[in-house]
C-alpha cells in the first residue's frame, strides 16, 4: 500500500460537498478494502499525485486560487478542494486543467507509478 496506509485494510471515503465550506462535507460511502484490492487504492494515490501537481503547476505560476478557478469556470473552493484532495479530480476535469495550464497530460500525471502510467498509454 501507498505512504500513510498501514496494515491489512484502507478505509476510503467519498464526500458529498453541498456548499463550498468545509463544515458541509458529509460522508457519501465508506468502503474497506482489503490488502489485494489495490485498484481503488492506486485511484486514490493518481489523485493525490494529480492534486499536488495541480497545486505546484499554480504556484509555479504565481496564480491565486480564486485565478485558477476563474479559468476553469469553478468555485474558488473547488480549486482548494482539489488541491487538498477533497474533491476528487474527474476525467472531464483534466481536459480543462491541461488547457488553463497549457501543459500536456503527463505534466500533471508527473510522478504517478509507472503501472499506472502504462495503464493509460503514457
Amino acid at each position: 500500500m501507498g505512504p500513510g496506509l498501514s496494515g491489512s485494510v484502507a478505509l476510503i471515503v467519498e464526500y458529498v460537498i453541498l456548499r463550498d465550506d468545509t463544515e458541509s462535507c458529509l460522508p457519501l460511502e465508506l468502503t474497506a478494502l482489503g490488502k489485494d484490492d489495490r485498484s481503488s487504492v492506486a485511484d486514490v494515490e493518481l489523485g493525490r499525485v494529480i492534486a499536488a501537481n495541480v497545486r505546484a503547476e499554480r504556484a509555479r505560476r504565481g496564480w491565486t486560487q480564486a485565478h485558477l478557478a476563474a479559468r476553469l469556470g469553478w468555485e474558488r473552493a473547488a480549486v482548494g478542494f482539489v488541491e487538498q484532495g477533497r474533491r476528487p479530480i474527474r476525467v472531464g476535469d483534466l481536459p480543462r486543467l491541461c488547457a488553463a495550464f497549457g501543459v500536456p497530460l503527463a505534466r500533471l500525471l508527473d510522478g504517478a507509478e509507472q503501472d499506472d502510467l502504462q495503464a493509460l498509454g503514457l
